[in-house]
């Protein structure tokens, strides 16, 4: 950076500039997230690489996420432990206190660590409430925030409960306030209609982000060599096990089955009931819950006639929905919230309430001939590619363009 200063010689009555150059800070960038398990490490690890093109990056992260991102174009700061599991659903408990204060103590001591101009929060729904309690961070703050929702009523036609509707506001009210703040830089969020909302208010800009591309699509070329259909994730309550076992009871359902992905510990019990119910109704089912490479995880997903996304009240983006589009596996979705919007929206397959077992399994049978499948390849490969890699790393690296 120089700066040009024009000096006036009085006693000569000539003028002259002066250039006097002023090396700019550089940007280092703090990629922080103190969860580990899911979507968590990729991510992260996705994040570090696209922002190291252009600017030093710093990664905290706790010690086994870090284990699983492997070698990583950035400083890394091990953080122990991760994140406690707690009960969200009590907003107010002291436990809860507890954990938020300490996430941004370990944020701000991250960010002097590593003398970090800039800090991304790459799960911040959590932190903004206790982010608002602490002093200014000793860098600009940007937050990534999932799970937006107080629009869902209006622009989704999705009714939110007593609870939801009070977190919904309380995270927009939070929100509005941070922006306001001196270490503001920019918040950002999966949900374009949230990050709409967000950007007519003053203070920070507010910005969609596009998850990072799926880059292994070898499975999308199955073609009629589909068959049967996948349920994958991380296996727990949330994913609508259930549901898909009541659909399978209708009537007799001679497909085979895919449920991949870890099993949560305390959904064991559970799991194992809803998938003999499935095997009962005479599907094949496999459980594949060993570890598999990501590209064979997208070529099992791309060889299925349809991916179940049956999330009975998702809040949020789901990267199943997307790599399904990757690999051209149309989808069947629960019609609530962002992800049936988006199913119904961009054409990706069916948005059914899963909660009716007739309607899910009618949803679900019309992908059996490849003729009904087929008819959505277009539609799941323009949203794919709306999610592609440059688009991701344009608006990661917007983040800091007016820095």
């Amino acid at each position: 950076m120089a700066w040009h200063i024009c000096v006036l010689l009085v006693s000569t009555g000539l003028t002259g500039t002066i250039t006097i150059s002023m090396a700019a800070k550089p940007v280092r960038v703090l990629l922080f997230d103190w969860i580990s398990g899911g979507h968590h490490e990729p991510l992260m690890a996705r994040f570090a690489e696209a922002l190291s093109e252009s600017t030093e990056v710093c990664v905290a992260a706790p010690d086994e996420a870090l284990a699983k991102m492997g070698p990583l174009p950035a400083t890394v700061i091990p953080l122990g432990s991760p994140r406690p599991t707690i009960d969200d659903s009590r907003h107010f408990s002291r436990e809860k206190r507890r954990v938020g204060q300490l996430e941004v103590r370990l944020m701000r001591a991250a960010a002097l660590d590593c003398a970090a101009t800039h800090v991304l929060h790459v799960f911040a729904d959590g932190t903004v409430r206790w982010l608002l309690r602490e002093p200014p961070m000793p860098a600009r703050v940007s937050l990534l925030l999932f799970r937006p929702r107080a629009h869902y009523p209006a622009l989704y036609e999705s009714p939110l409960r007593f609870q939801e509707r009070v977190a919904g506001l309380a995270l927009d009210r939070g929100v509005w306030r941070w922006m306001s703040r001196s270490d503001a830089q920019i918040v950002l969020t999966y949900d374009e209609a949230a990050a709409s909302r967000w950007a007519k208010r003053y203070g920070a800009r507010a910005q969609w982000l596009t998850e990072p591309a799926v880059r292994e699509t070898s499975g999308k070329d199955a073609g009629d060599h589909r068959t049967g259909y996948i349920l994958a994730g991380s296996l727990s309550a949330r994913k609508g096990i259930e549901l898909l076992a009541a659909a399978a009871e209708v009537r007799r359902w001679a497909v085979p089955v895919r449920l991949m992905g870890a099993v949560d510990p305390g959904y064991t019990a559970s799991f194992r009931e809803a998938a003999a119910r499935i095997r009962s109704s005479g599907a094949e089912v496999e459980v594949c819950d060993s570890w598999q490479s990501n590209a064979e995880y997208l070529a099992h997903l791309g060889r299925a006639c349809c991916s179940i996304i049956a999330y009975p009240r998702h809040i949020g983006m789901s990267r199943v929905l997307l790599e399904s589009a990757a690999v051209g596996t149309p989808i069947v979705a629960h019609n609530w919230g962002l992800l049936g919007h988006l199913v119904k929206s961009f054409g990706l397959g069916i948005a059914t309430d899963c909660r009716d077992p007739v309607a899910f399994r009618s949803a679900l049978d019309r992908f059996a001939e490849p003729h009904d499948r087929l008819q959505y390849a277009q539609a799941l490969a323009a949203f794919a590619a709306t999610y592609s890699e440059a688009s991701f790393r344009e608006r990661l690296r917007a983040v800091w363009q007016y820095v």
